[in-house]
């Protein structure tokens, strides 16, 4: 899980892309109980410009992590097959 700021990512909704078929999606939903307050987002950069205001936290690729804004809020890692679109 990703914030801006480990005490406060915990008490935040979740942010998962709203395609069905993300790796990230399907690995956030199965890991979170069914109570958790749950926003489906359309692209992943308006996931994390609301990751960076403190509005939601998500599960993201450790990559992101570089950006200055962005700290991991616990130490679990997961190996995950990303797909990739091609660009036409």
């Amino acid at each position: 899980m990703a914030g801006t700021n480990t005490n406060v990512a915990a008490s935040l909704p979740i942010a998962v892309n709203h395609d069905t078929q993300c790796p990230l999606r399907k690995l956030t939903l199965d890991l979170l109980p069914e109570t958790t307050n749950v926003i489906e987002i359309d692209s992943l950069e308006n996931i994390l410009q609301l990751v960076k205001q403190e509005k939601v936290s998500a599960i993201l690729p450790t990559y992101l992590l570089a950006d200055s804004k962005l700290v991991a809020c616990d130490s679990r890692r997961w190996q995950i097959k990303y797909y990739h679109c091609p660009y036409h």
